[in-house]
């Protein structure tokens, strides 16, 4: 990654739990610490190889195996947190691992994993809080920089509403600047959906949802006059 050629050592290899039993060796640069491979199965690849598929898989696909988690694991703690680090200015926060009962997707385009975003199911338990998600509710979303303003986040929403078809749908806090920007296309093309995309903060109970189409054309509204001021 440093363009230098350096020892490799122990220190330099973390073992990370994955969850579901699976695990995966992280080797970083000792230069610059960012990753440089990952071993799973007893084989070294770098990120970039682990995002590849050989059966070519185009769409999303729901995660249901070991390679898959370490997939997930290479974008959304390799590629979008050491590469393509997030934006606190733009909302853009660090991503947990997936808890076991979420659902989790990958979004392949011709054998490359482009994509991910994770569900909290509805009804699904905070131990911490003992507080149950009062929606199902789009926790964690990323597609690759290189693939990005090419539909693919409205590609997500439809995936996601097809999938719980005439559902609320909760969208956890902070929404992203460019997932505001999506979703405002979205509801604009989807008036049936209007009603049922929530902004939740925590699991989304009482008091905790505003509606997102109303939060939309509320800050339409401060724009237009902040204009004629």
């Amino acid at each position: 990654r440093c363009s230098h050629l350096m020892s490799i050592s122990d220190e330099h290899v973390a073992e990370m739990d994955l969850g579901q039993s699976v695990t995966v060796k992280q080797l970083n640069c000792s230069s610059c610490d960012k990753c440089v491979a990952l071993s799973f199965s007893d084989a070294w690849n770098t990120p970039e190889d682990i995002l590849t598929d050989d059966t070519e898989r185009n769409g999303w696909f729901e995660v249901s195996s070991p390679r898959d988690r370490v997939v997930c694991y290479a974008l959304s703690q390799i590629m979008y947190r050491q590469f393509e680090v997030p934006e606190e200015e733009r909302e853009e926060a660090i991503f947990d691992q997936p808890d076991p009962t979420d659902i989790v997707m990958i979004f392949w385009l011709k054998g490359q994993a482009i994509g991910f975003y994770t569900i909290k199911p509805k009804g699904s338990l905070v131990e911490r809080t003992m507080e149950h998600y009062a929606m199902h509710t789009l926790d964690t979303a990323y597609v690759r920089s290189v693939k990005r303003r090419q539909g693919y986040g409205m590609r997500m929403l439809q995936n996601i509403t097809s999938s719980y078809p005439g559902n609320d749908i909760g969208f956890s806090k902070p929404i992203s600047f460019s997932m505001w920007k999506v979703l405002r296309k979205y509801l604009q093309h989807n008036a049936d959906y209007r009603n049922k995309f929530w902004e939740i903060e925590g699991t989304g109970g009482e008091g905790n949802q505003k509606l997102i189409w109303y939060a939309i054309k509320f800050q339409d509204k401060k724009k237009k006059t902040l204009h004629n001021e």
